[in-house]
């Protein structure tokens, strides 16, 4: 009987209570995207369904769903073939699998010390271990070798095949999961032990591994805009923004009109004669700024020189507060960008100011960089992993499509 034991899993990764940890934060890029695999392994007792029989030729209406040896290759003038199938749906149909290893326990009987290749198909039909028969399988597998093992042992050892493959197709649905038939030249015959056989260890066994969307998605990370911007060159990954006159500016080329987003910019080059710049945001909609920060619809608000500042609606700027924190050369400014309830706030090496209110009405904002005074900044987007934590229920890092599976 096939039994369908539940299993807990768990992830690593965060803090206590799911609260992101300042070394968490710290070590991943944009999506925080784990790069070790989940890894399941399905056996009967352990976790999932899992179903294996014999079948015989010369036995064609026999069911052999009960033994805890099933055999492979010739028996007298008969041949065995082994049916096995594993239950995938515990994974996500949209997971990638980066590993599938089927193990099995098994031994060479006849004739003694010799070596044969046992060879898995995957199977075209489905079949049930309690009722399957050769007559009733009648061949139905793929005549295409998907994995094999060669087993030269007379006591019991471990044959591995690799099933990846096979695994992502029937986790995907591309190809029907009933499973794998092994068959060998039959001229010798192989013992397997099933799940029938009362020592665990030697079950079939299948360990799949995959990374959810989550963990493989590469989103398309904000850069420079080449086409919002004014006065700046850009270096070749669009990330470092080189001020070319006094007033100069220059937006993301993402901007966001929804979320809660975090990014991280450097000044990297100090200008001449004056080392003033400005960065938060501002409007997606404007199309000018005075100064390269004053914009036409009085959306801008920015850090600048160890305060914050907003635009007013008559065109000047207003204090929102003066001790934000210096940042001197190569120090890292965050912005956290909350377009849900239309807030910023700003982090430096010694202080965190906010959030504050963004001004305006438009419906999307940008990051915006302006009055460079020939400076370079950088901006970290996501492409690198962030200096300071990434404030809780914030997405890292600030990017487009595809926003729904990298979250």
């Amino acid at each position: 009987m096939a039994v369908l034991v539940p299993a807990i899993l768990s992830v690593s990764g965060c803090g206590a209570d799911g609260e992101t940890t300042e070394d968490d934060a710290r070590i991943g890029s944009a999506v925080q995207a784990q790069t070790t695999p989940i890894c399941v392994t399905i056996q009967r007792g352990v976790f999932g369904t899992v179903e294996d029989a014999q079948i015989a030729s010369e036995q064609p209406a026999k069911n052999y769903g009960t033994k805890t040896l099933a055999n492979v290759g010739a028996v007298g003038a008969g041949v065995r073939q082994s049916l096995f199938r594993f239950d995938l749906g515990a994974i996500p149909a949209t997971a990638t699998v980066t590993s599938a290893k089927l193990t099995l326990t098994a031994y060479q009987s006849l004739p003694l010390g010799s070596s044969a290749t046992l060879r898995a198909h995957r199977i075209l039909s489905p079949w049930t271990e309690g009722t399957v028969t050769w007559g009733l399988f009648n061949a139905s597998f793929s005549p295409a070798v998907d994995a094999s093992a060669i087993n030269d042992r007379p006591s019991p050892a471990t044959a591995t095949f690799d099933l990846t493959a096979l695994a992502q197709a029937w986790v995907s649905g591309a190809s029907a999961n009933h499973g794998v038939l092994l068959e060998q030249p039959e001229t010798t015959t192989t013992n397997i032990s099933t799940s029938e056989t009362a020592t665990a260890s030697h079950q079939p066994a299948l360990q799949v591994c995959y990374l959810t969307p989550d963990q493989v998605c590469t989103p398309d990370f904000a850069t420079w805009s080449t086409t919002r911007n004014h006065a700046t060159t850009l270096s070749s990954d669009k990330r470092t923004a080189i001020s070319t006159t006094q007033h100069n500016w220059v937006q993301s080329d993402v901007c966001k009109s929804s979320g809660k987003w975090y990014v991280e910019t450097t000044k990297v080059a100090d200008g001449s004669p004056l080392v003033y710049w400005t960065m938060g945001v501002a409007s997606a909609s404007a199309t000018s700024f005075v100064y390269g920060f004053q914009a036409n619809d009085n959306t801008t608000i920015y850090y600048f020189a160890g305060g914050v500042y907003a635009q007013t609606t008559s065109g000047n700027e207003a204090t929102l507060t003066s001790s934000a924190g210096t940042l001197s050369l190569n120090q890292v400014l965050g912005i956290a960008l909350d377009m849900d309830n239309r807030q910023i706030t700003f982090r430096t090496p010694t202080a965190t100011s906010g959030p504050y209110a963004l001004p305006g009405s438009a419906s999307a904002y940008c990051i915006h960089s302006g009055y460079g005074h020939y400076n370079s900044h950088r901006l970290n987007a996501g492409q690198d992993a962030f200096y300071y934590p990434v404030p809780a229920g914030f997405t890292p890092g600030l990017y487009g499509t595809p926003d729904a599976i990298c979250k």
